[in-house]
């Protein structure tokens, strides 16, 4: 880790999971593994220090499996709402063209495309805590 006046970095995050509801200084996050399983390790990173406490996983635990696989993926359900990323693809002239779109499911209605992001890719999806906003990232295009 390195600290300065401006931020911190903290080697080996793949990503901000989010933040704690008992505490908004402390982080959920998804860290690279040095485990032969490949698996990423779940963590709690103090913002103020940088501090990462590592979360107890056991690789034989399927619950354990798929809480990580959860948390390393981008589909979240919020209530009724489920949001999620999926592969695209079109036939273009250079070939298959492949691309990750967010999609919006309410209740049991039919999924929709909020992303349509039409051969470059979009990702990382959030919900608003009042359910109204749907945030992604969408990559730009080459």
């Amino acid at each position: 880790m390195r600290g300065d006046r401006k931020g911190q970095y903290v080697d080996g995050i793949l990503k901000l999971v989010g933040a704690s509801s008992e505490d908004a200084a402390i982080v959920l996050i998804l860290l690279r593994s040095d485990a032969a399983d490949g698996h990423p390790r779940i963590g709690e990173l103090t913002v103020s220090t940088g501090k990462v406490t590592l979360l107890p996983y056991d690789p034989a635990s399927g619950e354990d499996l798929q809480m990580v696989e959860g948390l390393a993926g981008w589909s979240r359900t919020y209530g009724e709402r489920h949001i999620y990323v999926q592969k695209q693809s079109k036939k273009a002239l250079s070939g298959t063209v492949e691309w990750h779109d967010v999609f919006l499911e309410v209740d049991s209605e039919q999924p929709v495309d909020v992303s349509q992001c039409d051969g470059v890719n979009c990702g990382q999806p959030s919900l608003s805590a009042d359910g109204h906003w749907l945030v992604f990232v969408k990559t730009k295009a080459e």
